[in-house]
């Protein structure tokens, strides 16, 4: 016995063309098939079948009466083929999938420069860039990329180490013109310094510490404890106080200038981390490939940018 359930839909296409067009060469310039490519399908459908759609009369090929039977059903079934395409096409471009790029605060600034161009490699999607911690593990999905900096451990993750992110002391020019004092090493016990400093996150004896986690700060130094990078910078930019800034950030601020050797106990690695599912989305892999190229790129370069926090004094 035949297994019917397992016909090639091509051949029932070419066995509808075919009836409508009365013959292989109309039906071959209405389908853009060759003759020979019908004929072998029609053949092909009759023997899996076991029946005869087909008789070759002096007017091209007339149907049988299993053919004539048939024939609406393949109709249907063409019918409910075309919709389901043009259903999938509108779906498409309905459907705007969307790759997120999770980032705290500084290197938010450096990636949102490079968006335009990781939305023109992603031209049937969009990029979200999302500032804040990282989320929860089990909360990253196959199509989220993050970047963080600190040492990165968890499962399942494809894992890039960016490079180093070296930190600096940088204030204005008023500032300085205004505390001298801020370029010698005496500048971390006195003026003003905006601090990152999240109450909810230091534990009691850094909230009881004068200095709010910075160990480098004392004496009488004055801190202004800011909750977002927005606010410590616009305090630096307003000559207000002085501040410790990864020099990839400080070097492009053109209202700021570094005034310290690159402090080692703030330094830290950045990397780029993604689910190993991304593998399965050709599109999360470009995104990522693309921005840890230009994060590495803005990292090495920032590294060779540091300077030794006497450029001013010679200035």
């Amino acid at each position: 016995m035949r297994d019917v359930s397992k016909l090639d839909w091509n051949d029932i296409e070419a066995f509808r063309a075919i009836a409508a067009a009365g013959s292989l060469s109309a039906a071959a310039r209405q389908t853009g098939a060759s003759q020979p490519t019908l004929g072998r399908r029609i053949s092909r459908l009759e023997e899996r079948t076991g029946l005869i759609f087909f008789t070759k009369g002096a007017h091209g090929y007339e149907l049988t009466s299993v053919g004539r039977r048939l024939l609406p059903l393949a109709e249907a079934v063409y019918a409910e083929q075309l919709a389901l395409v043009r259903e999938l096409e509108a779906s498409r471009a309905t459907f705007h999938p969307t790759i997120r790029i999770y980032c705290g605060e500084w290197m938010s600034h450096t990636i949102a420069g490079f968006l335009p161009g990781l939305s023109a490699a992603f031209p049937d999607g969009r990029v979200l860039l999302e500032t804040g911690p990282r989320p929860d593990e089990d909360a990253i999905r196959a199509n989220d990329i993050c970047v963080t900096h600190g040492t990165v451990r968890m499962n399942s993750f494809i894992i890039r180490r960016l490079g180093e992110a070296p930190y600096a002391v940088f204030a204005s020019r008023d500032y300085v013109e205004r505390h001298p004092s801020c370029l010698g090493s005496e500048r971390f016990h006195h003026g003003g310094w905006a601090v990152i400093s999240r109450l909810s996150v230091l534990g009691a004896a850094e909230t009881d510490d004068v200095a709010w986690g910075y160990p480098e700060l004392g004496g009488s130094a004055q801190i202004f404890r800011c909750t977002s990078v927005f606010t410590l910078i616009e305090l630096v930019r307003l000559g207000q106080a002085q501040a410790f800034l990864p020099i990839f950030f400080g070097v492009r601020e053109p209202d700021l200038v570094q005034i310290s050797d690159p402090i080692q106990s703030l330094q830290h690695s950045y990397w780029l981390s993604y689910r190993q599912e991304a593998n399965n989305f050709p599109q999360v892999k470009k995104i990522a490939g693309k921005l840890s190229d230009y994060l590495s790129r803005k990292l090495k370069q920032a590294s060779l940018q540091v300077g030794d926090g006497s450029q001013l004094s010679k200035s």
